[in-house]
Formats: C-alpha cells, sequence, structure tokens
C-alpha cells in the first residue's frame, strides 16, 4: 500500500498530519470493530471485516513510515560548511531577488494574482474531494443500513419488504454481491415456508378428514391445492372426500324418501326417492321406495273411490237414528279417507246419534268419561296428557281431537289402558300410550293390555313400556293399521295363547328392546306392509303352533335377523324385503317348515341370508331373491335340530 492508497483509506487530504486526526482514527476503528460483532448475516460480516483490516493496514502504513523517519533523523551527520556557503549565498540571492522585485512593482502584482488563482484552485480542488470523500461515507452508510434492515425482514420472514431494500442496494451498487446472497436467501427462506404451509394444512386436511369433519377438510385442501395444483396427496384425498359426501347426500335423501313412505306422504317420499335416482340411478332401495310409493298413491286413489262410494251408501241409510251398520259403514269410509270433508261432517252427524263424551269439555278426565260411558258412547279428548292406568269394559269409541293425545302412567303402576273382554268392539283412533317412568323387573307391564276382547287401533302409538308396547292375551283379537311400536323395553308388539289373533298393516316397530314383533304359543297373525326396523334382537318372532302371514314386510337394520321362524301351523311368508340385518336376513326352522317361504328379497345382510335347520332342503327356497349373493352363498342349513 502506498500514500495515496492509505490516505485515500483513511480519507485524509493530501496536506493534512495523520498524527494530528489519530484519536478520530482510534474511535472509528472502534465503531468498524463493533459493525463486524454485530453484523447480522455472515456476508456482512465479511465485508465489514474486509473494510477493518484495510483500515488497520493504511494505519499500519502511516506508523511504519514515522518510525522510518525518525530512525532517519536519529542517524543524519551535521551540515557541511560548503552548505552553509550555499545557504548564505542563497540568503543573498534572495535579497537580490527582493530588491529586484521592489524594483519591478507591476511584475509583483501579476505574480501575486497567480499565486492567489492557484490558491483558489487548490482549495477548490481538495473541497471536491472532501465532498466525493463524504458521499462515499454516506453512501457506504446507506448501504450499511439497506443490508442490516433487509437481513432483519429475512430473519422475520417479511419476504416482500426484503426483496424491496435487496432492490435499492442493487441500484445504489449494482454488482453487490450482498444483494445476491440476499435474494437467495428470500427464495430459499419462501421455499421453506411453504413447506410448513403445505405440510400444515395437509394436515389438517387429513385429519379433518379422518374426523368426519368434511366442510373443513375441503376448505384445507382448496388451500393446498391452490399453492400446488398437482399435489397427488390432496387430489386423492379430494375425491375421497367427494365420494363420502356423495354416498352421505345419497344417505340422507333415502332417509328422507323412506320417512315419508312411513308417513304416508307419497308426493314425498317420490320427489326425495327420484332426487337420489337422479344421482344413483341403480340405487336399488330408491326404486323400491319409488315404487312403493307410488303403490302407495294409487292404493290412496283406490281408497279414495272406495270411502266415496260408502259414503254415497251411508248417506241413503241416514234416518236421524243410531245404526250400528251405518256407523260401520261411515267409520269405515273416515278411515279410508281421513281429510274428505264430506265424510268427516258425516261421521260426526251420526256419530252424535250415540252419547259423545268430550273430556275435558264435557268431563274433567278420562276416568270420569269412561265411567258414565256405554257401549257405543264415543270419547272424544282433547289434546293433553291424561294419567291412567284405566280399564276400558264397554264398547266404546276413544278418538283423539288432536295431535298429542297421550295416556299414560306410571310403569310399576300397570298398563295405562287395558281392554277387558266387555270392551269387545271398541276402537282407538290417534291416541299415545306411554309409560311415564321405567323399571327393570322381571315381570313388566305393557303401555296397552288386551284381555279377550277384540278391539280396533288406528293411527296410535305404543311407546317406552316397561315391557311391551302392546300386548294381546287370552284369545284377545286386534286389528292395528297405521300404528307405532317404538322404544319398548321389551317387544314392540307381543300375542300369546290359544284363539288370539292379530292383524297389523301398515305400521312401525322400531327401536325396540328385543323383538318389533313377536307371536307365541297359539296366537296368529297377519302381517302386512309393515316397517321392522333397528330392534334389538328380531324384526318379527313367529313361534305359535297356528298360522301366519308375513307379506310385504321391511325387515332391515335389525341386530339379530328380520324375521325368525322358530315354529308355525303353516301359512305364508313372501315380497318381504329383508335388508342389512346383522346375524342374517331369516332363519326358518323345521318346525315352521309349513310355512310357504319364496318371493322374499334379501340384501346386505350378514351371510348366510336364509339360515336353515339342519336335514332342511336348501332347493326348496331358490325361488327367493338374493340380491348381494349368490343363491348357493345365501342359503345355508346349518342350525342344528331342537
Amino acid at each position: 500500500m502506498d500514500s495515496e492508497q492509505a490516505r485515500k483509506v483513511l480519507g485524509l487530504n493530501p496536506d493534512e498530519d495523520w498524527k494530528a486526526l489519530m484519536p478520530a482514527f482510534l474511535e472509528a476503528r472502534k465503531g468498524m470493530a463493533e459493525l463486524v460483532r454485530k453484523a447480522p448475516t455472515e456476508s456482512m460480516e465479511a465485508r465489514y471485516q474486509e473494510g477493518l483490516m484495510e483500515f488497520d493496514k493504511a494505519l499500519a502504513f502511516f506508523r511504519e513510515l514515522e518510525e522510518t523517519k525518525v530512525a532517519q533523523e536519529s542517524g543524519v551527520p551535521e551540515v557541511p560548511q560548503d552548505a552553509q556557503s550555499d545557504s548564505a549565498s542563497e540568503s543573498i540571492n534572495a535579497g537580490s531577488f527582493r530588491q529586484d522585485v521592489e524594483a519591478v512593482p507591476r511584475g509583483n502584482r501579476v505574480a501575486g494574482l497567480l499565486v492567489l488563482v492557484a490558491l483558489f484552485l487548490t482549495a477548490l480542488y481538495f473541497g471536491w474531494r472532501e465532498w466525493r470523500y463524504h458521499q462515499h461515507d454516506a453512501r457506504q452508510l446507506m448501504l450499511a443500513s439497506y443490508e442490516a434492515q433487509a437481513a432483519d425482514h429475512v430473519a422475520k420472514r417479511r419476504w416482500d419488504e426484503a426483496l424491496r431494500l435487496y432492490e435499492r442496494i442493487e441500484k445504489i451498487a449494482p454488482s453487490s454481491p450482498v444483494v445476491l446472497m440476499g435474494k437467495r436467501s428470500i427464495e430459499s427462506g419462501m421455499i421453506e415456508e411453504q413447506g410448513q404451509f403445505l405440510g400444515y394444512w395437509s394436515g389438517v386436511a387429513i385429519s379433518a378428514f379422518e374426523a368426519g369433519r368434511w366442510d373443513e377438510s375441503a376448505d384445507a385442501i382448496a388451500k393446498v391445492l391452490e399453492k400446488r395444483p398437482g399435489d397427488g396427496e390432496m387430489l386423492e384425498l379430494s375425491d375421497k372426500l367427494r365420494l363420502l359426501k356423495s354416498a352421505s347426500q345419497r344417505e340422507a335423501l333415502l332417509k328422507k324418501s323412506q320417512e315419508a313412505l312411513r308417513a304416508n306422504q307419497w308426493d314425498e317420499a317420490i320427489k326425495a326417492a327420484d332426487q337420489l335416482l337422479g344421482i344413483e340411478p341403480t340405487n336399488e332401495e330408491a326404486s323400491r321406495v319409488r315404487k312403493t310409493a307410488d303403490d302407495g298413491k294409487e292404493s290412496e286413489l283406490v281408497n279414495a273411490t272406495k270411502a266415496a262410494g260408502l259414503f254415497e251408501s251411508a248417506k241413503l241409510l241416514d234416518k236421524g237414528n243410531f245404526n250400528s251398520e251405518l256407523l260401520e259403514m261411515i267409520r269405515e269410509a273416515k278411515a279410508l279417507a281421513p281429510n274428505h270433508p264430506g265424510i268427516s261432517a258425516l261421521y260426526e252427524k251420526v256419530s252424535s246419534y250415540t252419547r259423545t263424551l268430550r273430556v275435558p269439555v264435557d268431563f274433567e278426565s278420562l276416568e270420569l268419561a269412561l265411567a258414565q260411558a256405554k257401549s257405543q258412547d264415543r270419547i272424544v279428548l282433547d289434546n293433553g296428557e291424561y294419567p291412567g292406568p284405566v280399564s276400558i269394559d264397554a264398547a266404546v269409541t276413544l278418538e283423539a281431537a288432536g295431535e298429542h293425545v297421550v295416556v299414560s302412567c306410571p310403569a310399576d303402576r300397570g298398563p295405562a289402558m287395558t281392554f277387558n273382554a266387555g270392551s269387545t268392539g271398541a276402537k282407538v283412533t290417534g291416541i299415545q300410550f306411554k309409560h311415564s317412568s321405567l323399571i327393570l323387573d322381571p315381570e313388566r307391564f305393557s303401555t296397552v293390555l288386551v284381555r279377550g276382547a277384540a278391539v280396533e287401533f288406528n293411527q296410535c302409538s305404543f311407546s317406552r313400556a316397561a315391557g311391551h308396547g302392546l300386548a294381546i292375551i287370552a284369545g284377545g283379537d286386534v286389528k292395528a293399521a297405521k300404528c307405532r311400536f317404538v322404544e319398548n323395553g321389551w317387544y314392540g308388539l307381543h300375542a300369546t295363547d290359544d284363539g288370539t289373533k292379530v292383524r297389523i298393516v301398515d305400521s312401525v316397530a322400531s327401536g325396540n328392546f328385543q323383538h318389533g314383533i313377536d307371536i307365541w304359543k297359539q296366537a296368529s297373525a297377519i302381517l302386512e306392509k309393515n316397517v321392522c326396523e333397528e330392534n334389538c334382537l328380531n324384526g318379527i318372532l313367529i313361534d305359535t303352533a297356528a298360522d301366519v302371514t308375513i307379506q310385504n314386510n321391511q325387515l332391515r337394520g335389525n341386530r339379530e335377523y328380520g324375521v325368525f321362524l322358530r315354529q308355525a301351523g303353516g301359512g305364508l311368508a313372501t315380497g318381504n324385503q329383508i335388508n342389512s340385518n346383522m346375524m342374517g336376513g331369516a332363519v326358518l326352522a323345521a318346525a315352521a317348515k309349513n310355512v310357504a317361504f319364496h318371493e322374499n328379497a334379501f340384501e346386505k345382510n350378514t351371510p348366510p341370508s336364509l339360515r336353515l335347520t339342519k336335514g332342511m332342503s336348501e332347493s326348496n327356497f331358490r325361488n327367493n331373491v338374493f340380491k348381494s349373493q349368490t343363491v348357493d352363498e345365501a342359503i345355508r342349513a346349518d342350525i342344528p335340530q331342537e
């Protein structure tokens, strides 16, 4: 390093004394060392360190120069005489020159002017150089500030702010390596950050999918695909999600159509089934619901036509006095077309020929009304809850005037209502029967008991009994249409004893803790167009010596079998839809071999769908339909003889 380079590094003018500025240089070096120590990046630390080393070299140059000068001065000899003579001569010559100058004043003035101009130009030059040095220092400080800020933004992942600063640095110092390194840091950080972003949202998408939070999963998948459209894992998960959401939609539509079907809301059932078929044209259950609803709608039309005929006949029979044939005719017409205003009006008129007892208008309680009632009397109950237990000993008609008419009692008090033998001919419409408490005793009461009487129930509900929902014993004869037997402690409906008969049509037995419908001992039964589903044991259990008819029922989702024919004297089981039962579709024991069992449709039951007692011929049952299995897989004779 030479003198000019050293002065440039230290910012010294050609005539400035470096020794006088040494304290300032030492203070500046402290500041530069601090910059090296606090540099935010390795690249900046290297630059500051390089500058510090250049600064130290410049100081070292002047120190060495000073040491050389001192050494030379300490060894210089005395000045010789001739040198002194030369000095004296120069002094004489100088005196002579002054005299010459004094002799020529005009030349002196010109020389002075030239000296002043030279001094001015020299000052201007050094001033310009000083300004350049200050500009250089300011530029360096600005670059250092930008570099520090940019490094801070990179550390805090503020990529846009960092990039703007590096662009400013690039404008000031186009060839600066700091810009290249900074931009690479930004690119690397953004890649790392994107990886973290994608990893996080991928995890959210997967966990939400597994937890069934499908909307949340879909949002997370969208975030990942926005950043990385070709992400294979997320595309696959999106396809699965779409299928599951579609399955959920199909399940909801199927449930809606089935519920509408149970409520005889044919148009709603058809609409929901058509929507499901639009999504999945091959859905067999939707097709079945659609057909059943069409049949129901057609049957309703037939019923309306029949009701209209009965209505006309009843009008001709009406002479203004009680007539049992007339009352029965108009009651049947009302059951066939409950919303026909003319039939309802005539029914009210004909019913008035007998006594109509209104509760609580005429009697404060159901018990008081029954105490005054005689056969053929009509008891009409307004909306409300009526306490039991009560007994019926006359052929009365009990009708609900609203949609919430409940007869209940505590489970340890007995049945909410009992029909004794004297109540033969009684009819009940629209009433809900239930227990208001629960007991777990070995012997429990049903909500309604029919003992040796013939009773008709229409649109009634039997639920939450400690024992059976409806029990028919001792030769009772019950007809039930459009009724519900749900969530009872034992069976939804239980019929037993010699001579007992039941006919259950268009009804639902669901969610009972044991069987949906149980026909026992010598009781006979006709079970048509019912739904027995999600019972904890079998949908239907037949264990009787009498004949049974089990036709066009839906037996599904029961924890054991759809139907268990343990014993039967004879009869028919045909046209039943037996689906998704957990131990199998149906069981047929040898003691029930006289039941004609054919044209039943099995689907999605735990295999085998049809189980037979050992020794029974499997070939006799091949005329049933097995939709989810081959015939050979679906029928198995593997139950030991009892």
